[in-house]
């Protein structure tokens, strides 16, 4: 019987601390785009991926986002990463079409051609798709 009732009350506890624990600070997004947008301008391209990290907590949903972190990471060298967030901003917006050429680079710098040229031929695609009046 005592059991049970220990049993309960950590069961009861672990429903109610959670509740008391004070509120993790909200990321504005636009704050947090803004200080990563301006600490990439600086050169600061680590201090600009946590920025924009920070602001993907509180807003994933746009390509910006991942664009300018997926640069970051490209001027860190970082091409693994880059590649993750410029595919993320594609899946967004596959009519970024710029974007293709950076992730076909990122790809030929990682040491696959073969991807980097599927890349450039899936932009085609996408192009030739979207029709002449989204073709920019």
């Amino acid at each position: 019987m005592k059991m049970k009732k220990t049993v309960l009350l950590l069961a009861a506890a672990l429903f109610i601390l959670p509740g008391c624990a004070p509120p993790a600070e909200e990321i504005n997004y636009e704050e947090a785009f803004a200080r990563g947008d301006q600490a990439f301008a600086a050169g600061d391209y680590e201090a600009a991926a946590l920025e924009l990290t920070d602001a993907m907590g509180s807003r994933d949903d746009g390509a910006e986002v991942w664009i300018l972190r997926g640069d970051a990471y490209w001027e860190l060298e970082l091409y693994e990463d880059a590649v993750s967030d410029y595919e993320h901003a594609l899946a967004l917006d596959e009519t970024l079409y710029d974007i293709y050429d950076r992730l076909a680079e990122c790809y030929s710098r990682l040491g696959d051609p073969d991807v980097a040229a599927e890349t450039l031929e899936r932009r085609e695609t996408v192009r030739r798709e979207a029709g002449p009046e989204d073709a920019g």
